[in-house]
């Protein structure tokens, strides 16, 4: 909350910058708060938010999830005023308590990925019990009471004593709560604490077949452990209610913690053959009550690990999370509907938790099962590999996944692995042998906990990266599904959480070394505050709107940045902009084309440029490799990669306007070799225009881009073939003049490539072939020391004959006579 605490006056406008993640309802409460619809009022809507445009005034209000923004800048009595207007909407409790419960049920899942289950019990107990204070709040704000009106401080635990109090009172009955009854109705032990179970009768009064679909595995699981009782018996319910009335006859003293719970969690079992319409409720009750018992036990009892297992945490961690995230998409809905009809269109509600676009379709087709975000995969975790694999040969590198979902049957999973090809059964574990791509064995246990562990052996690390690890791993799923499938007559489904691979040295985990950990994470934070900085300053330098560390070339053009280092050759999948392609990638909601640049750092004072390129380009090809994958992603336009020293970062941060001048130059260049590149790929849009012409300012004219924009057009199959020859021609020798006039140490290879263009275009547009001979000679003359010389070659493949070529005159350039010839032969006016 700091930043909003210090708004800034940027670029003509006081903006109040949101530095944590703006949920929905704060987002309707900003609009209602300073939206303010009149006849001299505009109002726009765009992804992220409403822009108002208040005419008469000369005003303007921008809300988004980043920041919002005043125009024009406020008096320093107004920012006050206004922080405050803010403030009350967006530090609300429900809020904070949401944001706690979410973090809580991170550590949970790590926690449960180690066998940290003192722990996970714990951390996941409080996610459930924050997440729903956190409701009572937003219950209460719904009918109209802010939060300083509020006089409950917070909800009482899920104890039996509760429990009972509450079921020998127990009404179905929902009575209408308002600002004057609310404490009556919630507060029925405590003054100031609220009853939980009260408050879920408000959650859950109908039954839902999407969550119970959750709950009831776990219910018959949970019976079976604490009664050994069958809940789908005849008998259960009868059998059930006599243990209740032995338990109730027993002296007060000879009650156990134990058996007070699981006498409670019974009698919800008989409530919820008794009122069916409110299985629902019952189920969710006797979580709760069992969520509660486990943290006490955790915290306080030294056998703990005796009265649960890694089974039931599992299904419990699944249970809360797909619980929270059902409550949170029905506020979600609630959100919709509250915006005023006179709003903007098209506003996207945020994921109150990982700041993602909800899935509108997951929506209305209500299949719970796509709360996806929800759930953080592939969690970084501290573990040494299992004891309990028995392996004797050095591991390299390794990771596990554990099933959250009740339907794991290790029975089915064992079959299945027998019958895969590829797959060896070694008795301890499998060997899955990849021979397709990587050349290497996979090797699987799978524990009766629903645990699967992969690892690599005998492999050197460079070879196998964590990225390469988690392909295997999506091979072999594949492969095993298939296998699935055939025997079992369905899919493997199964619900995972999985943990990041960890790679281990001769000696240790390095993920395991405190001193690495701090290590990494100082770098992480000092390459992020120097991009920052860097980004800043390239807004000013480039004239572009900088938004989120985003650059907007214009409104369809985004421009991301990311700093690399050396150390990227070891792990280029999280040292440069390639994550952030992979995680745009699994955005459905993007509208923006984006631009991926990256700055190569090396040591040094950058004089040699030549060694800069080519250490940029070495790097670049390797990112390539990594990008192939996302080239159907129709958002993603390209990346390159810039060389820069440290010296040279250093000027440009320092504000030296010869360094920002070569600056903006070599992006100008990299824009250049994306827009030529979408060329080569036949990819004739607009915005690859777009982008040759940026490249034309940022570069101011220089010969590379002019020639890029001739061999759009002379490209382009979508342009009329008469308009194609005249730009092409004029932009290709416009080229050529302005590298006459410059350095001119490219003219050669220019004009060499232009001849090619010429010829492709007669050969395959204009169908011209005695024109294409003609421009085919000409590429040919400049000789084979050419740039392009492969490339003639290449063409003469294509379009001739060896007869057609054999008696061609070739007109021979010579170095001497080229400069002083190419007016002539272009014979144009420049």
């Amino acid at each position: 909350m700091s930043t909003i605490l210090n708004p800034k006056d940027i670029t003509g406008t006081t903006r109040f910058i949101f530095d944590f993640d703006l949920t929905n309802s704060m987002l309707i409460q900003l609009m209602k708060e300073f939206v303010v619809l009149g006849e001299q009022k505009e109002l726009l809507g765009s992804t992220a938010g409403a822009k108002l445009i208040d005419y008469e005034n000369k005003r303007v209000i921008e809300i988004n999830k980043d920041f919002i923004s005043f125009t024009p800048i406020l008096s320093l009595e107004e920012k006050e005023s206004v922080r405050k207007r803010i403030y009350k909407h967006v530090a609300k409790k429900s809020e904070v308590y949401t944001k706690n419960s979410f973090e809580n049920l991170d550590l949970a899942k790590r926690s449960l990925l180690t066998e940290e289950l003192r722990s996970c019990a714990s951390l996941l107990y409080y996610s459930y019990h924050k997440f729903f204070n956190g409701r009572l709040y937003r219950f209460l704000n719904d009918i109209g009471i802010e939060d300083h009106q509020i006089v409950i401080d917070e909800m009482e635990h899920y104890t039996s004593a509760l429990f009972y109090k509450f079921n020998q009172s127990w009404n179905s009955e929902v009575i209408n709560i308002n600002s004057e009854n609310y404490q009556e109705i919630f507060c029925t032990s405590k003054k100031f604490a609220a009853n939980p179970l009260i408050l879920k009768k408000y959650f859950f009064k109908q039954n839902n077949e999407d969550l119970l679909k959750y709950l009831e595995p776990y219910i018959v699981f949970l019976l079976k452990v604490i009664a050994n009782k069958d809940i789908t018996s005849e008998n259960v319910k009868a059998e059930l209610e006599e243990e209740i009335k032995k338990f109730l006859k027993k002296p007060k003293k000879d009650r156990s913690q134990k058996m007070e719970v699981r006498a409670a969690i019974s009698q919800c079992v008989v409530n919820s053959f008794e009122n069916i319409e409110e299985k629902l409720l019952w189920y969710i009750y006797i979580v709760s009550l069992r969520l509660y018992w486990l943290r006490q036990t955790a915290d306080y009892d030294f056998d703990f690990e005796v009265n649960t297992s890694v089974r039931e945490m599992s299904l419990l961690v699944n249970i809360v999370n797909n619980l929270l995230g059902f409550i949170l998409e029905e506020e979600i809905s609630k959100d919709k509907e509250r915006v005023d009809n006179n709003l903007p269109k098209p506003i996207n509600f945020l994921n109150p938790k990982t700041d993602a676009t909800v899935d509108e379709s997951a929506d209305e087709e209500g299949n719970i099962g796509s709360l996806e975000i929800f759930r953080k995969d592939n969690f970084t975790i501290e573990r040494k590999f299992p004891e309990e694999v028995d392996f004797n040969d050095k591991v390299n590198i390794y990771t596990m996944k554990i099933h959250l979902d009740s339907f794991f049957d290790k029975e089915k999973i064992i079959n299945t692995l027998n019958f895969t090809p590829f797959i060896s059964n070694k008795g301890k574990f499998f060997i899955y042998v990849l021979e397709r791509k990587f050349n290497i064995s996979l090797y699987i246990h799978v524990n009766n906990d629903g645990r699967w562990t992969f690892w690599s052996s005998k492999e050197k690390i460079d070879n196998l990266r964590e990225s390469d690890l988690i392909e295997c791993i999506n091979i072999f799923m594949a492969d095993f599904n298939k296998t699935y499938i055939k025997l079992y007559s369905e899919e493997f489904c199964a619900d995972f959480l999985s943990a990041k691979p960890i790679v281990i040295s001769e000696k240790k985990v390095t993920t395991s070394a405190l001193a690495l950990t701090h290590l990494f994470e100082d770098f992480f934070k000092r390459r992020s505050y120097i991009l920052n900085k860097l980004i800043e300053s390239l807004s000013n330098i480039l004239v572009y709107e900088n938004l989120n560390n985003s650059l907007f070339l214009n409104e369809e053009i985004e421009i991301s940045f990311e700093i690399a280092t050396t150390f990227s050759w070891y792990g280029i999948h999280t040292t440069s902009s390639l994550p952030e392609i992979l995680y745009d990638n699994t955005k459905n909601d993007m509208n923006k084309k984006k631009i991926y640049l990256d700055f190569f750092l090396i040591e040094g004072d950058g004089y040699d440029k030549e060694y800069l390129e080519e250490e940029a380009a070495i790097f670049h090809s390797i990112k390539l490799k990594y990008e192939e994958s996302f080239k159907g992603n129709k958002n993603f336009i390209g990346s390159q990669a810039i060389g820069i020293s440290t010296n040279e970062l250093d000027q440009i941060l320092s504000g030296n306007p010869m360094k920002e001048l070569e600056l903006k130059e070599r992006i100008g260049r990299a824009l250049n070799d994306i827009a030529f590149s979408l060329i080569e790929d036949e990819n004739y849009d607009v915005y690859t225009l777009k982008i040759i012409e940026e490249a034309l300012r940022l570069m101011e004219e220089k010969s590379f881009p002019m020639a890029t924009k001739g061999k759009w057009f002379l490209r382009n199959p979508t342009i009329p073939v008469e308009e194609a020859k005249k730009y092409g021609k004029e932009f290709y020798e416009k080229a050529l003049l302005l590298e006459k006039n410059q350095e001119g140490n490219f003219l050669k290879d220019m004009y060499q490539k232009y001849q090619l263009e010429l010829c492709e275009f007669y050969m395959s547009r204009e169908i011209n072939k005695e024109m294409a001979v003609e421009c085919y000679k000409k590429a040919l003359g400049v000789g084979e020391d050419g740039m392009f010389y492969e490339e003639v070659l290449f063409v003469k493949e294509k379009y001739f004959t060896e007869v057609e070529v054999m008696d061609i005159e070739v007109f021979k350039i010579d170095d001497i006579d080229f400069y002083d010839r190419m007016d002539e032969q272009l014979k144009i006016e420049y």
